[in-house]
Order: C-alpha cells, then structure tokens, then sequence
C-alpha cells in the first residue's frame, strides 16, 4: 500500500493538498465521449439528464482513476459524467477558443480526469496543430507521481480523422502529427523515463496493413506496444449522420482508442488487465451515449 498525495505544479492553480492510502495498482485508460457540452446545440450533445446518468454509469463500471477524454466541451458537463472526486486538466486550447466568434462548431477538447489523492503535475500543452487553424486537437501532458518522484509520463491526444488505415501519402496531416510526437517520444527515452500516449489516433493499429504510424513513434529503436494487443472491439456505437438526421447502431472490430506505452511503462502493466467497457446495444440504442467505448488497464505502482 502507498501514500499519494496531490500536488500541482506551478504551471497549474494551487489547491488544497490531501493524502489518502493508494491501491497497489492506479488503472489508466481513455475515453472520447462525443461532443459532451451542454452549451452545445449540436444534435449529439443534446442529452437529456437519463443520458447523462448512463454515461456517469458507464464510466463508474471503468475503475479508471486517470481518465484521457476527448471531444469535452465544458467542465460542466465532464462533472455530470465523473463527479466531483477528480481533477480536471483541460487543454489550454479552451481558454483561447472560447473567444472565438464561432467557438460551438469545434468546441472539441482533450485532457485528463485524476482521482482525488494521486499526486501529478501539468506539463506544457503539446500543440498539434499542423495546419495552424486552430482546429487540431492539443494534447494534454502530465506527470503522475509517486512518493514524490516521478511515476508515469502521459499524453491524452486527439489526432486527425479520417486516415484510419491508409498509405502514409493520404494522411499528410495525421503524418506531420505522428512526427511530433516521434519527437515527444525521444524526449522521455532520453529521460529515460516511463510513458504512455492515450487517446484517440483515429488510427488502426495493430492489425493495420500501413503500419507507417506506429512505425514512426518507433523510430527503428524504440519498443512502443499498444495495450489492446490484437484484441477486437466490442463496442457498440450509435452513428449520426447530420445529412439524413438519422443514426444508426454498428460495430467497428478495430480499435483505433489507444494506449501506446514505451518500454518501460508496458513493463509495469498488468497482465491481462485491459478492459473496454462496453453498454449494451439496447443501452446503446436508449440513450444518447459515445460512438465510442472506453478502455482502461492497470499499471502497478
């Protein structure tokens, strides 16, 4: 058993410090949880208060205590769906877009929910934004730590959709993206520290017949694993199509939600502790949910 206190960095706001006993083991996944804003009038996030409770259901089934999301819009409404016993780091991005005259068509934000009690630290924002029209994604950095050292480096990214599984040719935006962080990734070997990237790539994977995107983070030397291993999807998605204002259930068997760890952080997973959490189709076909499903594993401390 280990004692966690909660600290932030000076890059962050003060708050107040507690310490409570930490499990043996601190679950880390990701989740994109489809436009959640509700000062949005945007069709998928427009839910009702039942939405809202099965979505607040489906992450309690988790056990995750440090969440990546994406697709956040407010604060608000990340509250309604964790509740009030974890910290929120939202990207930066949200402070300037929000000034932005047309800010509700790409209220889109990354970031990490962190249980109450785990000591981390916020690092910089890692800017994605290729295309410098500040629609990109940042991705959220922090540190988690552990009796005051530190623990686990992590990025929650939301990168370019689109380019699932095709040539690196067709991807020009997603390839300068994956150059970043390359970049990123040789940071933390150099440091030799223990690191995970968390999100949403938009990317297949691990049985990819481009493996071009891994390859890259790789960089012919670095050992980078992603935690689904060769597993399949079992989420049930509910898909909007904004032409006909219709919406369909359907099943993608690939998973294209990530955690990529180096070396050293694969070593401290859990064996056989990956879980997607997935509602059921009926639940699925009720409530305004995710077209996505969140995935979760364990690393021990």
């Amino acid at each position: 058993m280990n004692f966690i206190t909660k600290t932030i960095s000076t890059l962050a706001i003060t708050v107040l410090t507690s310490t409570i006993a930490f499990a043996d083991t601190v679950r880390i996944g990701t989740w994109n949880i489809e436009w959640l804003d509700e000062q949005s009038s945007r069709h998928q996030s427009m839910r009702s208060s039942d939405d809202y409770a099965a979505l607040a259901d489906t992450f309690a089934q988790t056990g995750i205590e440090v969440l990546s999301f994406q697709e956040v819009g407010s604060e608000g409404a990340l509250r309604k769906v964790v509740g009030d016993d974890y910290a929120i780091e939202m990207s930066g991005r949200a402070v300037t877009y929000n000034q932005h005259q047309n800010k509700e068509l790409w209220r889109q934000y990354t970031g990490f929910v962190i249980a109450d009690g785990i000591d981390y630290v916020r690092n910089l924002d890692l800017n994605l934004d290729v295309e410098n029209r500040n629609r990109m994604r940042h991705a959220v950095d922090i540190t988690i730590k552990n009796n005051g050292e530190d623990y686990i480096r992590l990025l929650s990214v939301h990168l370019k959709s689109s380019c699932f599984s095709q040539p690196r040719d067709k991807c020009q935006v997603l390839d300068k993206q994956s150059k970043i962080l390359a970049k990123w990734v040789s940071e933390r070997e150099k440091e030799g520290a223990a690191y995970a990237i968390v999100g949403d790539f938009n990317r297949r994977m691990t049985s990819n017949r481009n493996p071009w995107f891994l390859d890259t983070l790789k960089q012919n030397k670095y050992n980078l694993k992603s935690a689904s291993g060769i597993a399949k999807s079992q989420c049930w998605s509910k898909v909007y199509n904004r032409r006909t204002g219709s919406s369909r259930i359907t099943q993608y068997p690939d998973y294209i939600d990530h955690i990529v760890t180096g070396e050293q952080a694969s070593n401290l997973i859990v064996e056989g502790s990956f879980k997607q959490t997935t509602p059921s189709y009926v639940n699925t076909t009720k409530y305004k949910l995710s077209d996505h499903c969140p995935i979760g594993v364990d690393f021990r401390i």
